[in-house]
């Protein structure tokens, strides 16, 4: 004899498991659903105090930051002649003029 009774939920999962539906639910839940959105490449949105968007497939934060990152970020090569910018006076001419030393 059975110490435990099996309950109707108990007994719904092994059926959906002999069925090969492994991911089907046993039991019914009621509550709040929340409504999902299909978002594309490139879309903005906010949630809570965040902003998202959606690039190259990957859900990113957008930060107040980001604006003065790509400003203060020096290049490899330099944008005009396409040369590697590693001398010395590369990095002082390119935060004043955009271009390596070369070019300026």
């Amino acid at each position: 004899m059975l110490k435990k009774e099996f309950k109707r939920k108990d007994v719904q999962r092994v059926r959906n498991l002999v069925m090969g539906k492994t991911g089907a639910s046993s039991g019914s839940q009621i509550g709040y659903n929340k409504k999902e959105e299909e978002r594309k490449e490139g879309d903005v949105w906010t949630e809570g105090r965040k902003t998202w968007t959606i690039k190259n497939g990957i859900k990113q934060t957008i930060s107040k930051l980001d604006a003065i990152k790509k400003e203060v970020f020096m290049p490899l090569c330099c944008p005009e002649c396409g040369n590697v910018m590693k001398k010395r006076l590369d990095k002082p001419n390119y935060k004043l003029h955009k271009k390596c030393y070369d070019c300026v």
